[in-house]
């Protein structure tokens, strides 16, 4: 009998999830379910990593004013603080592929599920891989607040994302969209 920890660790290894070409998650019927990556959802979960996550901005702008956050949140199937644990550099012809993964600090909406815990960026995320690739392996061991959204791409369930700075100002604006999306669901 395997324990939890050793499927769990299993899992992780046997998944990676390659944005933008990233395997099947889901089939069937719950694929149906899943929007299109299009539109304003595409313009949520973007691919994107805040550049303040890695004290890359002289300006941080604030996520509490931000509407756009407040609907990542409510919007996203996971939402969680996330650490870097490794960042692996991977060139081919050229070209550099980052591989992230992650040990969750806390989840706040959702299921992590391990599919999530590693990350493949190529250049097809400009602005996420542009940014990892000014810090490179010095990522690692920063913390995030992710959220996650799994679409339907070519019959897959695709999962995308955005990361946010782990600070006080990122827990606040988490919180009152969190709060915010209770009271609009109560009747």
């Amino acid at each position: 009998m395997t324990s939890h920890l050793g499927r769990r660790h299993l899992l992780a290894v046997a998944a990676l999830v390659v944005v933008g070409c990233g395997p099947e998650v889901q089939t069937g019927p719950n694929l149906d379910r899943l929007p299109a990556h299009e539109g304003e959802l595409a313009r949520s979960f973007d691919d994107s990593i805040e550049p303040s996550v890695f004290n890359l901005t002289l300006e941080a702008r604030s996520l509490q004013t931000d509407p756009l956050f407040a609907g990542r949140v409510r919007g996203a199937d996971v939402v969680a603080t996330v650490r870097i644990t490794t960042v692996t550099v991977q060139r081919t012809d050229g070209k550099a592929t980052f591989t992230l993964q992650f040990e969750p600090v806390k989840v706040h909406v959702g299921d992590l599920d391990p599919e999530l815990l590693e990350l493949r960026l190529t250049e097809k995320q400009s602005q996420a891989y542009s940014v990892l690739s000014a810090v490179q392996t010095r990522a690692q061991k920063v913390s995030m607040v992710a959220t996650f959204k799994r679409f339907r791409e070519q019959n897959k369930a695709i999962p995308h994302f955005y990361f946010a700075p782990d600070n006080a100002d990122t827990t606040k604006a988490l919180q009152d969209a969190l709060a915010l999306g209770a009271l609009r669901t109560k009747p």
